[in-house]
């Protein structure tokens, strides 16, 4: 059932919960959109009692904090990203109020934290955004007793951009599109067919546990952000810092997605080697001890030597391919995992050290998934 009201000559439909509550919304939209005055605790008072009157559904949570997505959407159609969070942190701030008054009971707090971490993500502030969205995540995850309950917050942490209910999957989608730049250039290199929509459904959709597919869904949001600075601006060794640091994250996804595979492989190292024996690729714990040698000598020589494909092993044999894609994911996990200090090459090149990160990521999908 609706609640349509009229205020400041437009009409305006709300969830129809119980009268007093029912007053108590009409009367803080009209403050807002027609400018009159309010009292805050009228609403708090209302809704705790709501709350206690109506047990534990979470359908009638979820409908009180639908109530606010009116005044949200108003604001961050001006550009007032601050009171757009700010009425979420506000509601929220009712529900745990309750929750410390009802000790062992709770409210489900997905939809707010959902928008509230929409709202920080819009406005740039991806930490925030992505802890709100968890913690969001959380709240569904306890509510449905499920590990992926069907949610719009998982949907934005597994990018999956197919579910059409859910308010931000322009988001979903711009993650999504920077992964398949990534992936073309896969296939073209390694002549795979590995699209998208496998990827989705042999790995996103199917992780080896929700951690991987959620970190890697992080990192993939930090790029997206990366590339709408200015190449102009990022030519600092803070620069290549940063983007290290992205590649030896997705590289961490890499290692936990073939650990899920080969449960007896403790290192990186090994689990390389594990994934080239199943690749078919000519990497083996000798070669990859030479790299370590090498990088431990110079890391930067090495790396661009490895970028270039005139790394040279002791058999004689120039280190290519999804070879040198290989080994250039293992020495940079090996740097990033000890070193702080930033090289060269890591901001010259740092495009083509992360396509072979994706690509050794690619390639676990499609040997292993």
């Amino acid at each position: 059932m609706k609640n349509i009201f009229l205020t400041d000559g437009q009409e305006y439909e709300l969830e129809s919960l119980e009268p007093v509550l029912d007053q108590e919304f009409v009367a803080l939209h009209s403050a807002f959109l027609g400018h009159t005055t309010y009292r805050w605790g009228s609403l708090v008072q209302a809704a705790h009692a709501y709350f206690s009157s109506k047990g534990t559904s979470s359908r009638n949570h979820d409908q009180f904090f639908n109530n606010f997505t009116i005044l949200w959407r108003r604001m961050l159609a001006t550009g007032q990203f601050d009171r757009a969070e700010r009425i979420w942190r506000m509601s929220c701030e009712i529900a745990w109020d309750w929750e410390r008054n009802n000790n062992g009971r709770t409210i489900h707090k997905g939809t707010p934290y959902y928008f509230w971490g929409m709202t920080a993500i819009l406005r740039g502030d991806i930490d925030r955004g992505y802890a709100l969205v968890h913690q969001a995540i959380e709240e569904d995850v306890r509510e449905s007793q499920q590990e992926f309950p069907n949610t719009p917050a998982i949907s934005l942490a597994t990018m999956n951009a197919e579910k059409q209910e859910q308010a931000f999957r322009s988001w979903v989608a711009k993650k999504a599109e920077v992964l398949n730049r990534h992936l073309a250039k896969y296939r073209t290199s390694a002549t795979s067919s590995l699209d998208f929509n496998a990827f989705n459904s042999r790995f996103l959709q199917k992780p080896p546990n929700r951690y991987s597919v959620y970190s890697l869904s992080y990192v993939l949001a930090r790029l997206v952000k990366l590339l709408q600075i200015p190449r102009q601006a990022l030519h600092s060794d803070f620069a290549a810092q940063l983007r290290m640091d992205l590649t030896f994250r997705l590289l961490q996804v890499v290692e936990s997605s073939l650990k899920a595979k080969n449960t007896q492989g403790r290192t990186f190292r090994a689990q390389a080697v594990f994934l080239a024996k199943k690749a078919g690729l000519l990497a083996s714990d000798k070669d990859l001890d030479q790299v370590n040698s090498e990088c431990k000598r110079d890391f930067e020589k090495a790396l661009c030597t490895l970028l270039d494909g005139t790394f040279v092993l002791s058999s004689g044999s120039y280190v290519t391919g999804l070879d040198r894609d290989l080994a250039v994911s293992y020495a940079c996990r090996n740097y990033g995992a000890h070193q702080l200090m930033p090289v060269q090459t890591v901001l010259l090149r740092s495009e083509e050290i992360q396509q072979a990160a994706f690509n050794i990521l690619f390639l676990t999908v499609e040997t292993v998934y």
